[in-house]
């Protein structure tokens, strides 16, 4: 399975909803600084804010191997007024991307980052390096901000290896998760989630490394 991520936009924001894309370069200094929605293409003097993740999110990770960002993310939240308040804890970022989304909603002149399954209602996609996100554009290559999703389990406190109902459950998920045929079935846990692997005509191999075709493609 892999997970698709976006930089996301409120279309009820006129400062915001005229930028239609965003470069590599851009979307560094948005995750760094504080620019002018100028900087991003659209037409107004008006500060853009960006929202995000902490570091303990895959979101995070993923978009920042993308588009190449390494430093400090520079993000905001809102505040009772609807006002954008820098946050400066030791891990900035918001918990979940249900928080990121809800954020984007509340707060003027923002763009966040999310997994494609925490869009909702007002928020839609930018373009990435003037490709638009879209299943197709996924699975063929063009659009880049995605990577392939990891499971693990958490040993510590506990010692020693699983008990073996815990075991038989774990191997029960894996093989589930795994398995084409169950990927490709109408579920919750899949459908407009996540994308089936075998449907991909390209791949990576690691995290945010260069997209390689798939033979015959």
């Amino acid at each position: 399975l892999f997970r698709s991520l976006v930089f996301i936009k409120n279309t009820n924001f006129p400062d915001v909803n005229a930028i239609t894309n965003l470069t590599q370069r851009q979307a560094v200094s948005l995750e760094t600084s504080t620019n002018k929605a100028t900087f991003y293409g659209g037409t107004s003097a008006n500060t853009i804010y960006f929202v995000g993740r902490n570091r303990q999110a895959a979101v995070r990770t993923e978009v920042d191997l993308n588009i190449y960002n390494t430093a400090n993310i520079k993000t905001f939240t809102n505040n009772a007024a609807g006002l954008p308040v820098q946050d400066t804890s030791a891990d900035p970022g918001l918990a979940s991307g249900g928080a990121v989304a809800n954020t984007v909603l509340a707060l003027t002149n923002s763009i966040g980052t999310v997994a494609v399954q925490n869009l909702k209602s007002s928020l839609v996609p930018i373009a990435y390096e003037g490709v638009n996100y879209s299943v197709a554009n996924v699975i063929n290559g063009s659009y880049p901000i995605w990577g392939y999703e990891h499971y693990y389990f958490i040993t510590a406190p506990n010692t020693g290896a699983p008990s073996t109902p815990q075991q038989a459950v774990i191997d029960a998920f894996y093989q589930s998760v795994t398995n084409s045929a169950f990927q490709n079935i109408n579920t919750l846990a899949f459908t407009n989630n996540f994308v089936p692997i075998s449907a991909l005509k390209v791949k990576r191999n690691y995290d945010g490394g260069p997209i390689i075709p798939l033979p015959n493609y």
